[in-house]
């Protein structure tokens, strides 16, 4: 084969891989904030999903006047480290916690 042909069929994949590419790369947009807003928003929503049961929006309740005026509840955590216990955040802010699970 010459290296006439080679160039042939070359150049135009070039043109076609060149403008994939650049179809690809013009397709994402710009981000118009910082890393750290975007990192506060994701924080923010999965707080929010987990926290409130919601699909991520921003609570229309100041969630924390409600807990403290409403039906105190106690949370429980489990941590994995060692043999395991249950660490309790009770509604005044002490943290307690114990190896047997209870049943509440």
């Amino acid at each position: 084969m010459s290296s006439g042909a080679r160039t042939h069929w070359t150049l135009p994949a070039v043109i076609v891989l060149w403008t994939s590419l650049w179809g690809i790369v013009s397709s994402y947009p710009i981000p118009s904030r910082t890393n750290a807003t975007l990192l506060e928003k994701k924080w923010e929503t999965l707080f929010s999903r987990s926290y409130l049961g919601i699909t991520g929006g921003k609570s229309e309740l100041n969630w924390e006047s409600d807990y403290l005026q409403g039906i105190k509840r106690v949370r429980r955590l489990y941590c994995n480290v060692g043999i395991g216990f249950h660490l309790q955040v009770l509604p005044d802010g002490r943290i307690s916690g114990e190896h047997n699970e209870n049943q509440y």
